[in-house]
């Protein structure tokens, strides 16, 4: 479980309850932690020459690839995360405050198995174990902070308003 606070007037964004900015920052934050992963792996000095096949990190780079949903009255994104060669890691990742969001990672690891072979079903048991806990996730914003999500929406639907 990870809390993160986020400065939204550096990019110009007033909650992380209006969907589309909590996206917002979502990309940005993955685009830092694994581009930058991405970009040491390709320039880096290591005794193993750079394979993009085993090494590169892959990760959500659209709003559509960060699987948006609703919780409980709550906009959420669950994504994965991973390398080649490993095991997905799945992301879930919801809005506490205008500022704060809630994170679960979940990083599955099998000791002696090989989780890639065609017979093992344990990367999909991984993933559903991962899916099913954050389904029964229950939620419940302190008041300022549903007093901040209330105001969000209201703003956020007054602007699609006026786009429309």
């Amino acid at each position: 479980m990870i809390i993160q606070r986020r400065d939204l007037k550096k990019y110009g964004l007033q909650s992380l309850f209006i969907p589309e900015q909590f996206a917002v920052i979502l990309l940005d934050d993955l685009a830092k932690d694994y581009g930058e992963r991405n970009r040491e792996l390709r320039e880096g000095d290591y005794l193993e020459p750079y394979n993009p096949e085993v090494d590169v990190w892959l990760y959500p780079k659209s709003v559509e690839a960060l699987n948006p949903s609703e919780h409980r009255g709550l906009a959420c994104y669950s994504f994965p995360i991973w390398q080649p060669f490993e095991m997905k890691r799945h992301t879930w990742a919801t809005a506490i405050t205008d500022e704060h969001i809630l994170k679960f990672a979940y990083r599955p690891s099998a000791n002696a198995v090989n989780h890639l072979a065609d017979d093992n079903n344990f990367a999909e048991a991984a993933e559903r174990t991962a899916r099913d806990f954050a389904e029964n996730l229950y939620i419940t914003l302190t008041p300022d902070a549903e007093r901040q999500r209330q105001a969000a929406l209201t703003e956020a639907s007054k602007l699609a308003q006026q786009r429309a």
